[in-house]
């Protein structure tokens, strides 16, 4: 009898033994997630250093308005948003520049000329005789709240003092550099690679 108890308590503890070991073969052991935390962006603004307003420009070309619009703080580029006129000499005069600056860094630029309130309705033309297969992606204000000259989002980026006027974005849409007036491309250049623009 006590050989039989023996031999049964010893296969119990082999088969509580078996049972553990298969309990511990099926327990796996898992690495959480790891996530990169969200970027945090600054607030918005018309300031350097700010997140610039978004806006849904219309593109036009010489036929006018092509029914696609253009939000310069989603482009995914370095962003040139360049407030002109085609009754502004400086405006006109500097525009070579852009188109040269938009053709070199085509991969990393987006360069967006958005014509003033003034005037606009002459730029289809302008753009027929001179622009007409530009890199440069063209646009106009056609209402404004304050003057006749000076489209909404051209006073909400800090604008209307006088044309041109230029406001810079990085990839991420925060305003790298504003600046009042006509440039050289040289300066064109530094402030599109001060931006993280790279030349193709």
């Amino acid at each position: 009898m006590k050989k039989i108890l023996a031999i049964l308590l010893t296969m119990l503890m082999i088969m509580s033994f078996a049972a553990c070991d298969g309990a511990q073969e099926e327990i796996t052991t898992t690495q959480p997630e790891v996530t990169e935390p969200e970027e945090t962006l600054p607030e918005l603004g018309n300031e350097v250093g700010k997140l610039c307003y978004g806006y849904d420009l219309p593109v036009v070309d010489e036929n006018g308005e092509t029914g696609e619009t253009i939000d310069p703080t989603k482009t995914g580029k370095v962003t040139v948003i360049n407030f002109w006129g085609t009754w502004c000499n400086p405006c006109t005069s500097e525009m070579p520049h852009f188109e040269e600056l938009a053709t070199n860094y085509s991969e990393t630029v987006t360069v967006i000329a958005v014509h003033s309130l003034e005037g606009y309705k002459k730029m289809p033309a302008f753009l027929a005789e001179n622009y007409a297969d530009s890199p440069i992606i063209f646009s106009w204000e056609t209402t404004g709240t304050y003057n006749k000259y000076n489209g909404d989002y051209c006073l909400q980026l800090g604008g209307g003092v006088g044309y041109p006027y230029t406001v810079v974005l990085d990839a991420r849409g925060i305003i790298t550099e504003k600046r009042d007036g006509m440039m050289p491309y040289e300066d064109m250049v530094a402030m599109v690679e001060n931006a993280g623009a790279k030349a193709n």
